[in-house]
């Protein structure tokens, strides 16, 4: 029988990998998953075999004519509430070309990111390295391409990012070797 340390930690990581979004589902899903609260559920006593008392005939029979209690209900789990389907059009790619100095102070960037934060639907940053280049842009909802063109502007005035068309996905389908890698991950 595990631990109540291992009981509870248990309960706590199955609950944690759904807050924290570590599933995959097979269409896109909003990033933020559905708000499960944490409640822990108390481990299931079992009564002792032993306690170490003599039984007499008398307690013997009183204990056989003595209702049983009856045990616990377990507590059934509860059903995880399905992810929001993201359903949008193709997002509008902002490629950046950047000056071989730029420098940016965290404060800088921390206000940039704060500012995306207006973004109605999720962003994304994505580094695209083909065979020939490395290539940094952004892709964005077209309800929101304004919003990020004028951020991007703002906080990167010595930066060019140019609007282009289905970049990432025109890399990856000219892809002619046996070997592709993507790695993705929300903050």
């Amino acid at each position: 029988m595990a631990s109540a340390h291992e009981h509870f930690s248990e309960q706590f990581q199955k609950w944690e990998m759904h807050g924290r979004g570590w599933q995959v589902f097979p269409q896109p899903v909003y990033p933020e998953p559905p708000f499960v609260p944490f409640t822990y559920h108390s481990m299931v006593e079992t009564p002792a075999v032993d306690d170490g008392r003599r039984q007499t005939f008398l307690s013997s029979l009183a204990r056989k004519l003595a209702r049983p209690t009856p045990p616990p209900t377990p507590v059934e789990p509860e059903e995880e509430p399905e992810p929001t389907p993201l359903i949008r059009d193709s997002p509008v790619e902002m490629q950046a070309s950047l000056p071989d100095k730029l420098d940016v102070s965290r404060e800088t960037f921390e206000q940039f990111l704060l500012n995306l934060s207006l973004c109605r639907e999720p962003l994304a940053f994505e580094l695209l390295g083909t065979h020939q280049k490395l290539t940094a842009q952004f892709a964005a909802a077209a309800s929101d391409a304004p919003l990020v063109r004028r951020q991007l502007a703002a906080f990167f005035p010595e930066a060019v990012f140019i609007p282009v068309e289905s970049n990432l996905e025109s890399a990856w389908n000219a892809t002619t070797g046996d070997e592709m890698l993507a790695v993705e991950f929300g903050l």
